[in-house]
């Protein structure tokens, strides 16, 4: 008699790809951190991964996909943090808001290498405007606290506080003025002003 279930060598093979491709993009992340997208080569990904071309061409069929796969992780943990951020702005939680940005300056600058690697790959590339608009998405329950005719104003401002953080972390850190301390409270006060006090002032 048959139980519908596939052979245990099936899923043990399976294990074995996911291991195998999780390996290959942790060496193109490595790689990619070490030599910059555009001077990394599928050659040293491959050593650094002990793995030949052709089994990673079977996951991958291009560089930029590999980055793609390498970039996912960074912005799936930047989508759960805005999901996060959203009942925080709702609820005008002051000190929410700076732990919240405390937690994300700490987290870009952890990040910040491979983030250089994924803005050249973005100016070499152009449109990523699909990738923000998933980070927008998110913020869609605080947008709705809005006016209706004030949406658009709502993502615009968002969106301009996550490219302010992002060009500030990624390309002017360690901070140029004043201590790490001072720039969380620099931009606590600027997501505020921006984010919630609109919203206050809609509320009365």
């Amino acid at each position: 008699m048959t139980t519908g279930r596939p052979p245990a060598s099936t899923g043990i093979r399976q294990e074995q790809r996911e291991a195998t491709r999780r390996r290959i993009v942790e060496a193109a992340q490595r790689e990619f951190i070490r030599s910059g997208y555009q001077r990394a080569t599928i050659d040293e990904i491959v050593a650094a991964a002990q793995v030949s071309r052709a089994t990673l061409y079977l996951h991958f069929s291009s560089k930029s996909e590999l980055m793609s796969a390498a970039n996912e992780e960074m912005v799936e943990h930047w989508r759960q943090a805005v999901s996060r951020l959203i009942p925080i702005l709702i609820a005008a939680d002051r000190a929410g808001l700076r732990d919240w940005l405390e937690d994300s300056l700490a987290w870009f600058n952890e990040n910040r290498p491979m983030a250089l690697a994924i803005l050249e790959v973005e100016h070499s590339q152009g449109d990523q405007s699909g990738v923000r608009r998933s980070f927008l998405d998110f913020t869609e329950p605080w947008v709705r606290t809005w006016p209706e005719d004030r949406h658009d104003e709502a993502r615009l401002r968002f969106e301009l506080c996550r490219v302010q953080i992002h060009n500030y972390m990624w390309s002017s850190y360690p901070p140029m003025f004043g201590s790490d301390e001072k720039v969380l409270d620099v931009f606590t006060d600027l997501w505020w002003n921006t984010l919630v006090v609109p919203t206050q002032a809609i509320a009365e």
